[in-house]
């Protein structure tokens, strides 16, 4: 059952990509009056014709990957002039130019409507790099877990002991790249010491994939990434020598300045550590009032009320004061402040009325001065896993769509770029690329786990599909433009025959190359 919807969500998947950018040539040829002959699903030969309308035939074809709009004089190996005024040839550079680029930008739009919806409803964005991660944290838009979290064990897996929800703490002693060194087992048919924690307990499974004929392990994971934290370097206080710190009242700290800021904000600190592969937490206290009094203006509002150099402001208006910013968000203008003031080790009160900006006339310092001063340390790497994603303000939805569509064009467009340099350089495949047997198991593979996945990857495939047919090559949409972009420059038309051979030579290496790809994904699915 598993199997049939997935492979009904491949099917319906695959047919909206290659229809909307169809239609887009489609839509826009007609609107430009030219004839269309022929609106084709999948690509030549062809099985049937499904129906006729006006003067379009809409067919079916045998190869169940692509699709395409034949429109009159768009492909003539006569080489002869067509004198038809509805003939593709016969159309202005602009009318020819937006019917070329209309399919590719359908598969944008397409992609920039299914990410809006994807963030409406808490999708974890495609692009994930350190700073995202980060910033996604702060602003409460992604929940994560430390480690590498087991999402699913798949069925038949070989792994026994490990389950989901488990923490993959290393494999083979390696603690961050964690997938890699597992990959890296199961490709040298060799041994995958898996240390794991289950239930606050450390545990390991030891499997040797040279007793096991598997191309993978079964283990599918959240979305990780490795992020910087602070490892002690010494005993100290609470700490000990290893520990990581993750949090500081409950709040995540990526380095030493952000754990200094936010323990002199408040007076008690708790703190969550790692220690010994496990999750601890240790209280500290902050007996430091960092803004003390360096000097007072004569006459000053500051003077008259009795205020001195070297006195340690406390709190202002109940509000306990450690940073410039909390000083001058507390004071409030024309009206009485309450000021704790400490000197000589002891607690004073001082009430004080600045003036309408704010200002009582004192210049005020930090003593700097916190526990972790004393405290030895270096900056460390350490997995976190994106395991929820809370939903986007339907308002704000569209622009990260735009935004993530636009990151993922540029990454699309350098991966093109290293297809193509390895297979002329080295005729060899780049690691990642897939045809339709792997998107097909992608699908299956998003299908178990639910509707949002599959938008993701359908948004993934539509953007992949536009950049791959802008690229200048013959018979992609690209390749037609460098013709029009030769012509807008020298005045003159391209030989049509010469063009028109060269697209049939595009596309009979395309195939070739949907052939070999497809091939290495049969042989990496039964290898």
């Amino acid at each position: 059952m598993e199997i049939l919807i997935s492979i009904i969500a491949f099917i319906v998947i695959f047919s909206l990509l290659v229809l909307i950018h169809e239609l887009g040539h489609f839509m826009m040829a007609k609107k430009a009056g030219i004839k269309v002959e022929e609106f084709g699903i999948g690509l030549p030969p062809r099985a049937i014709t499904l129906f006729k309308k006006g003067e379009t035939k809409y067919t079916l074809n045998w190869i169940p990957f692509g699709g395409f709009v034949r429109m009159l004089g768009e492909d003539d190996y006569t080489g002869k002039k067509n004198k038809d005024p509805r003939s593709f040839q016969n159309k202005t550079i602009l009318q020819r130019f937006l019917v070329i680029v209309a399919g590719v930008f359908m598969n944008f739009v397409l992609a920039v409507v299914l990410l809006t919806i994807g963030f409406s409803f808490g999708m974890q964005p495609i692009m994930i790099n350190s700073d995202d991660v980060i910033s996604n944290i702060r602003n409460g838009s992604i929940e994560v877990q430390e480690n590498v979290i087991v999402k699913n064990i798949e069925p038949g897996s070989i792994v026994k002991k490990i389950s989901k929800g488990d923490s993959i703490l290393s494999v083979n002693g390696e603690k961050l790249a964690i997938v890699y060194e597992l990959k890296k087992a199961i490709e040298n048919n060799s041994v995958a010491e898996i240390q794991y924690s289950h239930n606050n307990k450390i545990l390991k499974e030891e499997i040797n994939f040279a007793d096991h004929d598997v191309s993978e392990s079964g283990i599918t994971y959240y979305d990780y990434m490795s992020l910087p934290v602070i490892r002690i370097t010494e005993n100290k206080y609470k700490f000990l020598a290893g520990d990581i710190i993750l949090k500081i009242n409950n709040k995540y700290v990526f380095g030493y300045n952000e754990l200094q800021e936010e323990f002199i904000k408040t007076e008690d600190n708790e703190i969550q550590i790692i220690r010994d592969n496990k999750k601890k937490t240790i209280n500290l206290k902050n007996n430091f009032y960092p803004l003390i009094v360096y000097d007072i203006e004569d006459g000053s509002i500051a003077q008259k009320s009795g205020l001195q150099p070297n006195d340690i402001i406390k709190s202002v208006n109940g509000i306990n004061v450690y940073t410039f910013k909390q000083y001058f968000d507390s004071i409030k203008s024309n009206k009485e402040n309450e000021l704790i003031i400490i000197r000589s080790g002891a607690e004073m009160v001082f009430n004080i009325r600045p003036d309408e900006q704010g200002k009582i006339g004192v210049i005020i310092v930090p003593q700097w001065k916190d526990m972790f001063e004393g405290i030895s340390y270096y900056n460390d790497y350490f997995n976190y896993s994106v395991i929820n994603s809370k939903p986007v303000p339907f308002y704000s939805a569209p622009i990260i769509a735009i935004s993530e569509t636009y990151r993922l064009t540029k990454t699309t467009v350098s991966m093109f770029g290293d297809l193509v340099s390895n297979l002329f350089r080295k005729f060899d495949l780049p690691k990642g690329v897939t045809g339709p047997v792997g998107i097909w198991k992608l699908t299956d593979h998003y299908a178990r786990e639910g509707l949002i996945p599959l938008i993701r990857l359908a948004a993934l495939l539509s953007l992949s599909l536009a950049v791959i047919n802008i690229m200048p090559f013959p018979a992609l949409d690209g390749g037609r433009l460098v013709f029009i972009i030769y012509e807008l420059i020298t005045g003159k038309k391209a030989n049509q025959k010469i063009e028109s051979i060269l697209h049939m030579i595009g596309f009979l290496l395309l195939i070739t190359l949907l052939i070999i790809v497809t091939w290495s994904d049969i042989m990496k699915l039964f290898g």
